[in-house]
């Protein structure tokens, strides 16, 4: 098998449409052959036309579009099935978090609700460190220092309060605050 290239296409009535891109296999051929008979958090759809872009599948549905990771054999061809897992009929919305997909009889990707609360607390824990790390060495301090010097004395009482208040104001939540007042003053 020759490795995949990155392939920019879209999926219609006849077939893949790449403009002479190169075409291969997927870059990640690992597959799940087995999931929990017990999750039954899902919603079966079927796909109605697939975009093919560098980093995967956008797949139109009828609740919207979905992103799936390049790991299928096959194309999501329009009228396939799709059954994605962490959402059902009464609780799919936009912005809905998808914690597997199976697209025909592959599984684009998959974990269970544990294994999606775990990751969910690992990124937003990383997010923080990250802005906190931002704030603390990445000049954001200085630049709210003086974007608090330059508000009237009212802004600046609003703001030192929240300071007061939340040891982690700063850091967290003082950048959204900051553009509210000075939007405002």
């Amino acid at each position: 098998m020759e490795e995949a290239k990155d392939v920019v296409g879209t999926i219609g009535p006849k077939g893949v449409e790449t403009d002479g891109a190169p075409t291969g296999p997927p870059r990640n051929n690992d597959k799940i052959t087995s999931l929990p008979s017990d999750d039954r958090e899902f919603l079966d759809t079927k796909s109605r036309g697939a975009q093919l872009t560098p980093s995967g599948w956008v797949i139109e549905t009828e609740y919207g579009n979905l992103a799936a990771p390049l790991t299928r054999e096959r194309m999501p061809v329009p009228g396939i099935n799709i059954r994605l897992y962490g959402v059902t009929e009464e609780t799919v919305h936009a912005g809905s978090a998808i914690r597997g997909v199976v697209i025909g009889d592959e599984v684009s990707y998959y974990r269970t609700a544990e294994e999606q609360k775990q990751a969910s607390e690992e990124a937003i824990a990383a997010a923080l460190e990250e802005k906190k790390q931002a704030y603390e060495e990445g000049g954001l301090k200085e630049r709210l220092d003086a974007d608090y010097e330059s508000l009237p004395p009212l802004f600046q009482r609003r703001i030192d309060r929240f300071r007061t208040n939340n040891p982690d104001f700063r850091w967290k939540w003082e950048t959204y605050e900051m553009a509210a007042v000075k939007l405002a003053a």
